[in-house]
């Protein structure tokens, strides 16, 4: 947890392997949310926070620019936390495109891991605060 005030720091930490950050204000279902997000390997950053992760620099190209539609909903939920093979069954898709398209994601993002992958879907806006279904 956080002031709101040290949003600046949150990319310092994130490299340091934090995986989750909300404010000192936040209610109780936002800690919760964050609290699940984080359980499932996933990274949580509360909404203030996420500004610090795209900075000062030119803006961030918007995820529709740079992903194909498919290709946002297969990073959707890989940074939710799902695996190539879960997120393949809840698509309707082979876990070998799945795995396609993840390739290619991170070729376009030049990200090498998972953590990488997961930061730069929330810089691009692609992550959404509530899990993509609810207990299914």
């Amino acid at each position: 947890m956080l002031p709101e005030q040290a949003a600046a720091q949150v990319p310092e930490l994130l490299r340091a392997g934090a995986l989750g950050f909300i404010g000192d204000g936040c209610d109780d279902q936002e800690f919760y949310d964050a609290l699940g997000v984080v359980a499932r390997g996933a990274v949580y950053v509360a909404s203030g926070s996420r500004a610090a992760l795209i900075g000062g620099g030119a803006p961030a190209e918007p995820a529709q620019q740079v992903l194909t539609r498919r290709e946002q909903e297969v990073l959707r939920w890989i940074a939710d936390g799902y695996t190539h093979s879960q997120a393949a069954r809840r698509m309707g898709l082979s876990g070998a495109t799945v795995d396609t398209y993840v390739k290619r994601i991170r070729a376009k993002l030049e990200v090498r891991n998972k953590a990488e992958l997961t930061r730069k879907a929330i810089e691009l806006g692609v992550v959404r605060r509530e899990p993509l279904l609810a207990a299914a």
